[in-house]
């Protein structure tokens, strides 16, 4: 347990307090301090996400210092990056930290593979480190000057310089403490343009009151800053061109802050937002995304798909016909066709209709729109209808005086109740049935030629009869239809594997001879193709323990190496009988297909070679006797 340890500055890096730690102790064996301080000789000096808190924490429990999740949160580089990484991502970086595996935690959090790359030198602001030097009398390194973003000190809006010490330090061991040594002051001190907008995210950020809570999500956050910027296109996609300009705008305005963000990629970058790989852009892209939204204002009201109201009434027998007294409208999307649905009514005669728009297309102009249908006619085009019908106006003469189709006349006269006297619609031909009479007759027909079928095989015979008497006749049926045997008087089926056994014995040699007897090049005779060929090789398959005359036979009917190739070497040498005497072993090799010559193989073929030039009466078996013994 130590006695010392000075306390952490506003804004100050744990790296930097452990520099200072060492300057003040003056200590010369770094690893043993380091043991001291983590219980650990292997821990490195890393600026941005330093591991082992819990452990400096228990090591420092005698003085009154931040407990491990505050040295997490305020003086590390992990609240820059916490708001736009996964939840699960996300607590696996804090675990790391907080134990003993920090040498996971730049690669699971993506910043090794990114495209926005770390600093090369610490940095620092000349005003910053004055102040420090006449109120504490020492300066130190600043959690938010090591931030890629924004390039400038916040506080007093210069632009930050680059110390000699390095971020990612050579030595492993090495803790450099910010000092005039390599932080040289100055006098010149340059002022950038201010982000505003930036500067309030980073703050936010820097005092986790961004994304602070277990259960913020980027993605989530991202659709609802787009949504009430109006840049969400339909339900869920992300008005991407839109985006894309803005971003380019922005950072057309402030080159200098995001000099680090490489501009042909930002379409790419906008693309991963709408998808699961947001969670591994960098925090720079997402802070230039947010900031760039900050600033953008819908200064006009979105149009919406139908035009900018009032809307048209259709009603031929309204006052307002063709005249924009529709002042409001209500809309949904169709799950099926995904187009927009406006439903529009008339006030003064209650005549509903609606109109549709695709995504794909353009919004409709104000005098373009036209009833897709028609919801409700209204009260009053209903009231005209009554009248008509009790004045016994023909079917025609009200559609003329209702500016309908007189199909849609008798259509909604039925839909109120009214009685008509006109017939309307067209008569349904009347589909030939057969009478039940006939239906029977050749039920009883298909009983007397087929005494022995089951009522399902009769129906297999003649299925439309069949279907006729089941919706029809169903009891007839049933009554005269040949009746299922008892479970008692069933045959006992049982499978003779005894008899199978032998069937595939005898089966199994003539597979085995024609396989042989092929013209062309010889194929392997494998247990495989041999039950491949016979006549039910699912027995052998799927029941081989049944068989086990029939598994022997195939065992030893089925090549080996050496046997397949001495057939390769018969069939090349029955094809090559008149120029035996001239083959190397090199063009046997080619035309039989062997990898390696091996002196197995040789010899092999170098008596079977001499016993085929025997055959053939080519060398006298003298001669071949002595090559045979050949080693």
């Amino acid at each position: 347990m130590l006695r010392y340890f000075p306390e952490p500055y506003d804004d100050e890096l744990l790296y930097s307090v452990i520099a200072r730690y060492f300057v003040h102790s003056r200590t010369r064996n770094i690893r043993l301090a380091l043991k001291a301080l983590f219980s650990a000789e292997n821990v490195a000096a890393v600026v941005d996400f330093p591991s082992h808190l819990s452990s400096l924490t228990y090591n420092l429990r005698a003085l009154n210092l931040p407990s491990a999740q505050e040295w997490l949160e305020r003086h590390t580089l992990f609240p820059y990056w916490q708001p736009f990484l996964s939840q699960n991502i996300r607590e696996k970086t804090r675990s790391a930290m907080l134990g003993e595996a920090g040498n996971t935690i730049h690669t699971r959090i993506g910043s090794v593979a990114s495209l926005v790359k770390t600093p090369t030198y610490l940095r620092y602001c000349s005003l910053c480190n004055a102040e420090s030097l006449d109120n504490y009398g020492e300066s130190y390194w600043h959690c938010s000057h090591q931030f890629p973003l924004p390039g400038y000190c916040i506080k007093h809006g210069t632009e930050l310089r680059d110390s000699t010490a390095l971020y990612m330090p050579m030595a492993k061991f090495c803790f450099e403490a910010a000092s005039p040594t390599n932080c040289k002051p100055t006098t010149l001190v340059r002022s950038v343009t201010r982000n505003t907008s930036l500067e309030a995210l980073l703050t936010k950020i820097g005092g986790n009151r961004f994304g602070g809570e277990e259960w913020f999500d980027i993605a989530r956050y991202y659709h609802t800053v787009l949504s009430e910027k109006s840049l969400v296109k339909g339900t869920s996609k992300y008005n991407a061109e839109k985006i894309v300009e803005l971003c380019r705008k922005h950072m057309e305005r402030y080159r200098a802050v995001f000099a680090m963000a490489d501009e042909s990629k930002l379409a790419t970058w906008i693309g991963k937002l709408n998808t699961e790989k947001v969670y591994s852009l960098h925090p720079v892209i997402h802070l230039l995304v947010l900031s760039a939204l900050n600033e953008f204002e819908t200064k006009s009201i979105t149009p919406t798909p139908f035009g900018e109201g009032p809307w048209a009434c259709f009603n031929a027998l309204c006052d307002c016909f063709h005249s924009a007294t529709i002042s409001t409208y209500s809309s949904h999307i169709d799950r099926k066709s995904q187009k927009t649905i406006g439903v529009f009514c008339c006030e003064q005669c209650g005549f509903t209709y609606t109109q549709s728009v695709s995504k794909s297309c353009s919004p409709i102009s104000d005098g373009a729109i036209r009833p897709t249908s028609v919801v409700d006619y209204g009260f009053l085009w209903k009231n005209q209808l009554e009248r008509l019908l009790g004045a016994d106006y023909s079917l025609r003469e009200c559609a003329r005086k209702l500016h309908v189709d007189p199909k849609t006349v008798a259509d909604q006269a039925r839909k109120l109740g009214l009685k008509i006297r006109w017939r309307t619609g067209y008569k349904k031909r009347k589909t030939y049935r057969p009478t039940q009479r006939r239906n029977r007759m050749e039920w009883l027909a298909l009983l007397d030629k087929y005494p022995s079928h089951s009522k399902s095989a009769l129906r297999g015979i003649n299925p439309a009869l069949f279907i006729r008497l089941y919706r029809y006749d169903k009891d007839w049926l049933n009554t005269n239809s040949p009746s299922s045997a008892p479970l008692s008087l069933r045959k006992n089926k049982r499978v003779d594997w005894r008899l199978r056994d032998s069937e595939v014995c005898r089966e199994l040699p003539s597979v085995k001879s024609k396989l042989v007897e092929r013209d062309d090049y010889p194929i392997r005779i494998t247990k495989t193709r041999l039950i491949k060929n016979i006549d039910h090789p699912s027995w052998l398959e799927k029941k081989r323990e049944k068989l086990p005359k029939g598994s022997q036979l195939v065992d030893s009917l089925a090549e080996t190496n050496d046997q397949y190739l001495v057939r390769k070497l018969h069939w090349l040498f029955a094809e090559e009988k008149l120029h035996l005497i001239d083959l190397k072993a090199w063009q046997i090799q080619r035309k039989i297909g062997i990898r390696k010559l091996t002196p197995h193989i040789l010899r092999l073929i170098d008596t079977e070679l001499h016993q085929a030039l025997e055959e053939y009466e080519i060398i006298p078996t003298v001669n071949r006797r002595k090559r045979a013994n050949r080693p």
